[in-house]
């Protein structure tokens, strides 16, 4: 059934259209439509595909909530950039900022609960927290320095982050509730895009402190610091695998970009043959599959590859698309 639902916030309109896929298991992506970038889902077969927003914006960054049931996403029009969150059939959509400013990089507490994300609302780039629902506004950090790319730990309690508050990009660690925060990373070099392990003793993340971009680990405490790839190449991208087993990561180590995998130890690098055009590759809730994004003739779709790197499938055919994620098994 087609339906219509406008939204209108700081003199520019949000319409949702389409219907979602009846399929338990969908992507989130985005594509770009002629001058704006619109939010889609799609079945892990590249069937049932269906657009959610219809803007006049730059709509990017999905991220499903933890039951899978919404999703919020940045959108960006001209120098202003919003947090809104809607439900899996592009219905209901909130803005949850609603302040004319740059607001972005959400990420959903493991209870689904609470949104932190990054703003410059008063200033310096800070890490906020907002109710799913736009209640209760909460500034988690202050300071001289910028504050981005703010994840939440698996049980909710902690939230890692990147600042520049001491001059280079480190990563740093809060209490949920704006308590004990702790720089986790020191030394030369910067640091950036934390991932936790998924049991959440670990840290992984980005750094060039040896000259070049290598993927680290350092315990949640600081301890243990270990660089995982040790490699005179660009590694980038960690993201572990829902068992805790592997981290997903990117390469040029064999001359063009690709997928790589290894042990969450570093062990057994592994590249999958497969040419990324992106950023992280995104792992299926099972932990047996990665979607990526892929060029193709200057067009950029999102594929999906087992991690044995068999079963390479394309699941678009828009021309750009990007940032897939995959739905969350409830």
């Amino acid at each position: 059934m087609n339906w219509l639902a406008p939204i209108t916030s700081n003199n520019w309109q949000y319409q949702t259209t389409g219907t979602p896929s009846a399929m338990n298991r969908q992507l989130v992506y985005v594509s770009r439509i002629d001058e704006s970038q619109e939010v889609f889902v799609i079945g892990i077969d590249g069937s049932g595909q269906h657009r959610l927003t219809n803007s006049v914006a730059k709509n990017s960054d999905p991220v499903w909530s933890p039951d899978g049931n919404h999703i919020v996403f940045v959108s960006q029009h001209e120098s202003v950039s919003e947090i809104y969150v809607m439900d899996i059939n592009g219905k209901n959509i909130l803005n949850l900022t609603s302040d004319s400013t740059y607001n972005v990089n959400p990420s959903w507490s493991p209870d689904g609960r609470q949104i932190a994300f990054s703003s410059n609302k008063m200033g310096p780039t800070v890490i906020y927290l907002v109710d799913a629902n736009g209640n209760n506004l909460m500034k988690l950090t202050s300071g001289s320095g910028n504050d981005d790319y703010p994840v939440w730990s698996p049980d909710g309690k902690h939230i890692a982050f990147v600042s520049d508050r001491d001059g280079k990009m480190k990563i740093y660690i809060i209490d949920a509730n704006g308590n004990n925060l702790m720089k986790l990373t020191s030394g030369s070099g910067n640091d950036d895009r934390p991932a936790w392990s998924p049991d959440g003793k670990h840290i992984a993340f980005v750094s060039d402190r040896d000259g070049n971009l290598d993927i680290y680990v350092v315990d949640a405490n600081g301890m243990n610091l270990t660089n995982l790839t040790d490699n005179r190449s660009y590694d980038y991208g960690p993201n572990w695998s829902p068992d805790g087993k592997y981290i997903a990561f990117v390469s040029d180590r064999s001359g063009s970009f690709k997928v790589y995998i290894m042990d969450s130890d570093g062990t057994h690098p592994t590249d999958l043959g497969i040419s990324i055009n992106g950023d992280t590759p995104a792992w299926s809730p099972d932990s047996k599959s990665l979607a990526f994004v892929a060029k193709d003739h200057d067009n950029s779709y999102i594929y999906a590859v087992g991690v044995d790197g068999e079963n390479l499938r394309r699941l678009t055919n828009s021309g750009y698309d990007d940032s897939p994620a995959w739905q969350p098994t409830n």
